[in-house]
């Protein structure tokens, strides 16, 4: 097959593609390619891994950073320091181990908020601050999550190449 065939063949395709993106998909069964029914582009497990991951390591790095040179015990800076990273790492975490998928405005959003109501709720109570921490940490896993695979498109496209007795054909499989 020629070069110029091929071309043709693929321009076709990401015509056809574009035209049957914006109708909708109730009553069309098969199209080259897909894989009814749509779902997310996104892995949970993977994106709360992330955040466990990423949150962990914000943490440590903000602690440290935040504790500098002259805190030798507990001290303000190794405070506001675990807080604002463990906040940051745990979106930007998720955020990566989605493969920069989802919104990172969303989950970083969803990441500071909920450590905000958290670090305000430990505030107001006057007993058993360390249990409402915890619960405020694993409802920031939790949103965080559901953030950045709510966010995470229905669509993907990727190329496709499979090889045939005429040569190799070229497609695309299309998912929404």
């Amino acid at each position: 097959m020629s070069d110029l065939r091929l071309a043709h063949r693929l321009k076709r395709t990401l015509l056809i593609a574009a035209t049957l993106s914006f109708l909708p998909t109730t009553g069309i069964q098969e199209v080259y390619g897909q894989e009814p029914p749509p779902t997310r582009n996104a892995s949970p497990v993977a994106t709360l891994a992330g955040a466990l991951l990423g949150g962990t390591t914000g943490a440590v790095g903000g602690a440290l950073i935040g504790a500098g040179k002259d805190c030798y015990e507990f001290c303000d800076g190794l405070f506001w320091g675990f807080l604002v990273g463990e906040a940051v790492g745990a979106g930007l975490g998720a955020h990566a181990f989605n493969r920069g998928r989802g919104s990172l405005a969303a989950t970083m959003l969803a990441s500071t908020g909920t450590a905000a109501a958290g670090l305000i709720a430990a505030a107001a109570a006057d007993s058993g601050e360390g249990g409402i921490l915890l619960v405020a940490a694993a409802a920031q896993l939790l949103t965080v999550t559901v953030a950045q695979v709510k966010t995470s498109p229905y669509v993907s496209v990727s190329p496709m190449l499979r090889p045939s007795p005429d040569g190799v054909k070229a497609g695309l499989t299309l998912r929404w």
